[in-house]
Protein backbone atom coordinates (compact mmCIF):
# COMPACT_ATOMS: atom_id res chain seq x y z
CA UNK A 1 0.00 0.00 0.00
CA UNK A 2 2.51 2.51 0.75
CA UNK A 3 4.59 2.16 -2.15
CA UNK A 4 1.40 2.67 -4.44
CA UNK A 5 0.79 5.85 -2.70
CA UNK A 6 4.38 6.56 -3.10
CA UNK A 7 4.10 5.44 -6.85
CA UNK A 8 0.86 7.64 -7.21
CA UNK A 9 2.79 10.89 -5.39
CA UNK A 10 5.48 10.76 -8.04
CA UNK A 11 3.26 10.83 -11.16
CA UNK A 12 1.31 13.49 -9.55
CA UNK A 13 4.82 15.83 -9.06
CA UNK A 14 6.20 14.77 -12.60
CA UNK A 15 2.75 15.66 -14.33
CA UNK A 16 2.38 18.47 -12.31
CA UNK A 17 6.12 19.32 -13.15
CA UNK A 18 5.05 18.92 -16.98
CA UNK A 19 1.96 20.90 -16.85
CA UNK A 20 3.72 24.29 -15.84
CA UNK A 21 6.77 24.01 -18.00
CA UNK A 22 3.41 23.14 -20.65
CA UNK A 23 2.30 26.50 -19.17
CA UNK A 24 5.50 28.70 -19.75
CA UNK A 25 5.91 27.85 -23.18
CA UNK A 26 2.19 28.78 -23.70
CA UNK A 27 2.72 32.26 -22.22
CA UNK A 28 5.46 32.93 -24.32
CA UNK A 29 3.85 32.28 -27.33
CA UNK A 30 0.74 34.25 -26.05
CA UNK A 31 2.61 37.48 -26.29
CA UNK A 32 2.57 39.55 -29.03
CA UNK A 33 5.27 40.28 -31.10
CA UNK A 34 5.82 43.58 -30.15
CA UNK A 35 5.86 42.07 -26.63
CA UNK A 36 8.51 39.37 -27.65
CA UNK A 37 10.54 41.94 -29.06
CA UNK A 38 10.69 44.15 -26.22
CA UNK A 39 11.79 41.80 -24.32
CA UNK A 40 14.55 40.33 -26.45
CA UNK A 41 15.56 43.77 -26.99
CA UNK A 42 15.86 44.45 -22.81
CA UNK A 43 17.70 41.03 -22.54
CA UNK A 44 19.79 42.27 -25.49
CA UNK A 45 20.44 45.56 -23.64
CA UNK A 46 21.58 43.97 -20.71
CA UNK A 47 23.83 41.79 -22.17
CA UNK A 48 25.34 44.24 -24.45
CA UNK A 49 25.02 47.09 -22.42
CA UNK A 50 23.28 49.11 -25.67
CA UNK A 51 22.91 52.71 -26.48
CA UNK A 52 19.45 54.05 -26.70
CA UNK A 53 20.16 54.23 -30.52
CA UNK A 54 21.54 50.69 -30.62
CA UNK A 55 18.26 49.75 -28.50
CA UNK A 56 15.88 51.31 -31.23
CA UNK A 57 17.65 49.62 -34.12
CA UNK A 58 17.86 46.07 -32.43
CA UNK A 59 13.82 46.92 -31.27
CA UNK A 60 13.09 47.18 -34.75
CA UNK A 61 14.73 43.63 -36.11
CA UNK A 62 13.34 41.94 -33.05
CA UNK A 63 9.65 43.17 -34.48
CA UNK A 64 10.38 41.72 -37.85
CA UNK A 65 12.05 38.38 -35.99
CA UNK A 66 8.68 38.15 -33.64
CA UNK A 67 6.27 38.46 -36.43
CA UNK A 68 8.41 36.23 -38.82
CA UNK A 69 8.09 33.32 -35.78
CA UNK A 70 4.10 34.29 -35.54
CA UNK A 71 3.83 33.50 -38.95
CA UNK A 72 5.40 30.35 -39.02
CA UNK A 73 4.36 28.90 -35.68
CA UNK A 74 0.81 29.88 -37.47
CA UNK A 75 2.05 27.67 -40.86
CA UNK A 76 3.98 24.92 -38.79
CA UNK A 77 0.95 22.23 -38.69
CA UNK A 78 0.14 22.47 -42.55
CA UNK A 79 1.31 19.60 -44.29
CA UNK A 80 4.32 21.09 -46.88
CA UNK A 81 5.83 18.66 -49.20
CA UNK A 82 9.45 18.20 -48.91
CA UNK A 83 10.00 21.54 -51.43
CA UNK A 84 8.08 23.65 -49.34
CA UNK A 85 9.86 22.37 -47.05
CA UNK A 86 12.97 23.09 -48.16
CA UNK A 87 11.97 26.45 -49.52
CA UNK A 88 10.95 27.92 -45.93
CA UNK A 89 14.26 26.92 -44.44
CA UNK A 90 16.06 28.24 -47.37
CA UNK A 91 14.50 31.58 -46.59
CA UNK A 92 14.64 30.94 -42.77
CA UNK A 93 18.60 30.88 -43.38
CA UNK A 94 18.54 33.93 -45.57
CA UNK A 95 16.55 36.17 -42.90
CA UNK A 96 18.96 34.77 -40.35
CA UNK A 97 22.23 35.67 -42.48
CA UNK A 98 20.47 39.06 -42.87
CA UNK A 99 20.02 39.69 -39.42
CA UNK A 100 23.50 38.97 -38.93
CA UNK A 101 24.67 41.86 -41.23
CA UNK A 102 22.36 43.85 -39.84
CA UNK A 103 23.46 43.03 -36.46
CA UNK A 104 26.84 43.42 -37.06
CA UNK A 105 25.92 46.79 -38.77
CA UNK A 106 24.66 47.88 -35.33
CA UNK A 107 26.98 46.57 -32.55
CA UNK A 108 30.07 47.70 -32.06
CA UNK A 109 33.22 44.79 -32.72
CA UNK A 110 33.35 43.56 -28.81
CA UNK A 111 29.51 44.04 -28.58
CA UNK A 112 29.45 41.84 -31.74
CA UNK A 113 31.55 38.98 -30.20
CA UNK A 114 29.81 38.68 -27.32
CA UNK A 115 26.51 38.68 -28.76
CA UNK A 116 27.54 35.89 -31.50
CA UNK A 117 28.98 33.63 -28.44
CA UNK A 118 25.70 34.16 -26.01
CA UNK A 119 23.50 33.10 -29.49
CA UNK A 120 26.43 30.05 -29.91
CA UNK A 121 25.65 29.13 -26.38
CA UNK A 122 21.73 29.18 -26.43
CA UNK A 123 21.39 27.42 -29.71
CA UNK A 124 24.39 24.40 -27.80
CA UNK A 125 21.66 24.84 -24.86
CA UNK A 126 18.32 24.50 -26.98
CA UNK A 127 19.75 21.13 -28.72
CA UNK A 128 21.00 19.68 -25.43
CA UNK A 129 17.40 20.43 -23.91
CA UNK A 130 15.56 19.05 -27.17
CA UNK A 131 18.23 16.02 -27.07
CA UNK A 132 17.27 15.47 -23.81
CA UNK A 133 13.81 15.77 -24.10
CA UNK A 134 13.67 13.38 -27.10
CA UNK A 135 15.81 10.97 -25.67
CA UNK A 136 19.63 9.84 -26.88
CA UNK A 137 18.13 8.14 -29.96
CA UNK A 138 22.24 7.70 -31.11
CA UNK A 139 22.51 5.49 -27.78
CA UNK A 140 19.35 4.05 -28.66
CA UNK A 141 20.57 2.96 -31.67
CA UNK A 142 24.15 1.57 -30.72
CA UNK A 143 22.55 -0.60 -28.09
CA UNK A 144 20.78 -2.47 -30.43
CA UNK A 145 24.28 -3.43 -32.87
Amino acid sequence: MKKLAFVLVVLFAINTQAQQRMDRQQRVKDLTPEQFATLQTKKMTLDLDLSEDQQKKVQKLNQEIAENLKKARENRDEDLTQDERFEIKNKMLDKQIAHQKEMKKILNEEQFEKWQKIRKHKKHAFKQKRKHKRGDRDNRFEARD
